[in-house]
């Protein structure tokens, strides 16, 4: 079996055939300039496009891994022209950059540059003597090299030389320093540039020519990004940064991959400005805090003001005005009764003073019940709609049933609530007892989705709803009615048919 160098691709000689490999198998397109077999019996390809390794040459197909400055391990350069091995079987590749040395076994590699020595010109031939010695030709030059095991290093150590806060010098030592912690700035210093610098070890044995690339360095800013990265510069900036605690790590890597033992570092703090801070945002909490405290007493104070207000009213109403037409009633009716047998028309005129001082009454009697605060829930509403409905209802020889619902003690009412939703069911039973001929009547309050639903039917005589609107129907107050369930943000149906009753809906919507 053998690989052939061929226009487009790699031939395979087997069994007695040849198979062509070309870019769809993974051999990249350009020159092949050298097929290289190792110790191993590993092949490796020098091309235009990089190098090609091959572990299995019989492998059907055999598995091409291609290193280029694009793959890891990474080389100098895609136009490899050569390849060569030293004793302990790491790869040498002559590329138009210098050389590449690469370790198979851990994919480590070293860059030999015209620092050490190389001429920065493409390298043609690579060659090993018998005594272990490395050949490499240029066209005006050959390179001798004597590898040797690389040393044992210690990784480089590495110090902060130089730190400036936006713009202004912060003093370190000038023999550097591994550490510096504790710094704070204010919100408008968020810049900041940091210089450091490796010391590299000094190797016990060194080959011919040893590494000469620059040093590379890693970083990262934690309390921002947690990745190192990689970087050749000695000075690093940062700006802008937002508030918050960080630790700037920076370490040296040597030319086989090693990073330094201990980073070294900065700790530093940007302070968030005076508005973001956690006592200026507490002492925020705490005056708003008292400022809605302080709302919140004085609505409870103005409140509690105002039922004294509404109970001081309701009292003097009671008291005062209410006794005054008590009082009224009583005269006009002693006056009657005097005057009646002599004089017939003064009799019948105390008689009308006497009615309408006792209906005076009984609307000042709802108006102290519409703003006592202590009559603010269901329950109260429930046993003033009651009373009225036994005053009416009985008087007029109307049966009549009544069921609420079980929790009316706990249901709070506001003051227009109450006075409205009565008024309505007030009228809905005067209608009943003036106008619908009914005998019996049914009221009912309930409880559903927040609402309160009031239903007041009868059997009466009915009117027809289509042909009728509510103003062509004197005395039955229906559009007062709609008026004072819109105003609480609720809702009156009324259906009737004649001779088959009338039924008020009502939903008023808790709050």
């Amino acid at each position: 079996m053998g690989l052939y160098r061929w226009p487009g691709g790699l031939l395979r000689y087997r069994d007695g055939r040849f198979k062509l490999f070309t870019a769809a198998d993974g051999v990249p397109e350009g020159s092949i300039d050298q097929i290289y077999c190792d110790h191993a019996h590993r092949l490796w390809i020098a091309t235009g496009g990089g190098a090609i390794r091959i572990d299995d040459p019989t492998a059907d197909p055999p598995r091409f891994r291609l290193l280029n400055t694009t793959t890891v391990p990474q080389l100098s350069s895609n136009s490899v022209n050569n390849i060569t091995e030293d004793r302990w079987g790491r790869i040498y590749f002559g590329t138009g950059r210098g050389i590449d040395r690469l370790d198979p076994e851990t994919g480590q590699v070293k860059h030999y540059t015209s620092a050490d020595g190389v001429p920065h010109t493409e390298l043609y031939y690579s060659f090993r003597d018998p005594a272990g010695t490395l050949w490499f030709s240029t066209q005006t030059d050959l390179l001798r090299l004597d590898p040797d095991r690389d040393p044992i290093e210690t990784p480089p150590a590495i110090m902060i030389r130089g730190l400036r806060i936006a713009g202004q010098v912060y003093h370190v030592s000038d023999l550097g320093e591994a550490a510096i912690d504790g710094i704070s700035t204010g919100a408008n210093q968020n810049t900041l540039q940091i210089e450091y610098s490796g010391l590299a070890p000094r190797a016990s044995v060194l080959p011919k020519f040893a590494p000469g690339e620059l040093p590379r360095y890693e970083y990262k800013l934690q309390g921002a990004a947690e990745d190192w990265q990689p970087t050749d510069q000695r000075i690093i900036h940062f700006a802008s940064l937002r508030p918050g605690s960080y630790r700037f790590l920076v370490r040296a890597v040597n030319s086989d991959g090693v990073p330094s033992s201990e980073p070294a570092r900065v700790s530093f703090t940007v302070r968030a400005p005076m508005w973001q801070q956690g006592w200026f945002l507490s002492l925020m909490a705490l005056a708003l805090g008292l400022v809605g405290y302080s709302l919140y007493r004085y609505r409870v104070a103005h409140l509690l003001e105002l039922e004294r207000v509404r109970t001081g009213i309701a009292t003097d109403l009671h008291d005062d005005i209410g006794t005054s037409l008590a009082r009224i009633a009583m005269l006009s009716e002693l006056i009657q009764r005097k005057v009646a047998s002599s004089h017939p028309d003064a009799g019948a005129l105390g008689l009308n003073v006497a009615e309408t001082a006792r209906g005076l009454m009984e609307a000042m009697a709802d108006i102290v019940w519409s703003i006592d605060p202590r009559r603010d829930d269901l329950s109260n509403l429930i046993l003033r709609i009651r009373h009225f409905a036994a005053d009416t209802l009985e008087a007029q020889g109307i049966a009549w049933n009544f069921q609420g619902p079980p929790e009316e003690e706990s249901i709070k009412l506001t003051p227009e609530q109450r006075r409205q939703v009565y008024l309505i069911l007030k009228e809905a039973i005067y209608n009943i007892a003036r106008h619908a001929g009914a005998s019996s009547a049914r009221l009912t309050l309930r409880l559903a989705h927040h609402q309160l639903v009031a239903e007041v039917e009868d059997d009466g005589r009915g009117f027809p709803m289509a042909k009728q609107s509510d103003a062509s129907r004197p005395g039955y107050g229906l559009g007062n009615m709609r008026a004072r369930a819109a105003k609480l943000g609720g809702s009156l149906r009324i259906e009737s048919q004649p001779g088959r009753g009338a039924c008020v809906l009502l939903n008023v919507p808790l709050a």
